[in-house]
This record gives C-alpha cells, structure tokens and sequence, in this order.
C-alpha cells in the first residue's frame, strides 16, 4: 500500500497550484483529513476523507481512491 505526504499529494493532484500553497492550507487549519486536522507530512492512503475549506465559505470533500506520487 502505497503512501504519500499530504502537501505532495495536493500538488499533484492540482487542487493546489504549489506545494507551498497546499502547505500554508495545511498549517492555518484549512484541511482536515478523517475529521482531524492535517499537517503537511501526514501521509495520505486509499479510503481517507479529505476535507478542504475553500475561500466563501465552501467546502470541497474528497475521498481519496488510489495515491500517485508524481506527476503523469
């Protein structure tokens, strides 16, 4: 089972433009990841929930199916 950090995992996957925006996410308590809050280093898996809190008030939930750790 295949495992990345967070703040990578964000990047590749495009819902940030940079791994330093992903991590400034990280760190003002904007993701949450199986309901607790997320620090960039945690290592995401298949079958977690991921919360984001977007500008507005909106609020993007992810389930994550499958973890690639680089860019195709």
């Amino acid at each position: 089972l295949s495992s990345v950090h967070l703040d990578i995992w964000l990047d590749i996957t495009c819902l940030f433009r940079i791994r330093s925006e992903a991590k400034r996410a990280c760190e003002s308590e904007k993701i949450y990841i199986n309901q607790q809050r997320a620090k960039p280093n945690r290592l995401i898996c298949s079958g977690d929930k991921i919360k984001i809190k977007r500008p507005f008030g909106r609020l993007q939930i992810l389930h994550v199916m499958g973890v690639a750790e680089q860019h195709l």
